[in-house]
């Protein structure tokens, strides 16, 4: 897993600076394993940089991954002597080109399959973590209806995030909260993909 996480990752940040062009530099960095951002940041700043600009390879914004890679890399910039400006590109998992090319793998898997219907699963946060999330304090968790459209102040919730990437592949069924959704969702399915 680890050398094909490499090959792959090796592979976009060279597309990435093909697409780019002279003049712009891409490392690729990992949070766990080699290269690792320490290494990176220490290679780009050996040159003369007008600014770095960090590019989370996940879709979602959680803190244990983006938060944690971002985290990592304000450590490693403060030890520099005169690090240069940083910017960080955000999430992308609205993003139509991430949508469709999450749709144009699926799709020669789900064509052979044939599903009835496709499940979205996505892990879960801890509640204090969403909460925190919500620089109003007002919106997060409030009610049923928190996610039910994207806006500032769920821009960095992974829930919302989840909520969204499903409601951009398909319209969410209306919820009946009187249902025993696994029997009825089992009961009338005969063949699923998740």
């Amino acid at each position: 897993q680890g050398v094909r996480r490499l090959h792959v990752g090796r592979g976009l940040a060279e597309w990435v600076s093909q697409r780019l062009g002279d003049g712009l530099r891409v490392e690729l960095a990992m949070r766990y394993g080699l290269p690792s951002i320490a290494e990176s940041i220490n290679t780009l700043l050996a040159e003369d940089l007008a600014k770095i600009v960090v590019l989370p390879l996940f879709p979602q914004y959680a803190i244990a991954s983006t938060g944690s890679a971002l985290a990592e890399v304000a450590r490693v910039l403060e030890s520099a002597e005169r690090p240069p400006p940083l910017q960080t590109l955000g999430a992308f998992f609205e993003h139509p080109s991430f949508i469709n090319a999450y749709a144009e793998v699926a799709e020669p898997i789900l064509k052979d399959f044939a599903p009835d219907h496709i499940v979205f699963s996505f892990h879960g946060l801890p509640e204090w973590q969403i909460r925190d999330l919500d620089p109003s304090g007002s919106r997060c968790l409030v009610d049923a209806d928190c996610c039910a459209s994207s806006c500032a102040e769920n821009r960095s919730c992974y829930r919302a995030h989840c909520f969204a990437t499903a409601r951009a592949s398909q319209p969410a069924p209306p919820l009946h909260l009187d249902v025993d959704y696994k029997t009825t969702l089992l009961s009338s399915l005969t063949r699923t993909a998740r």
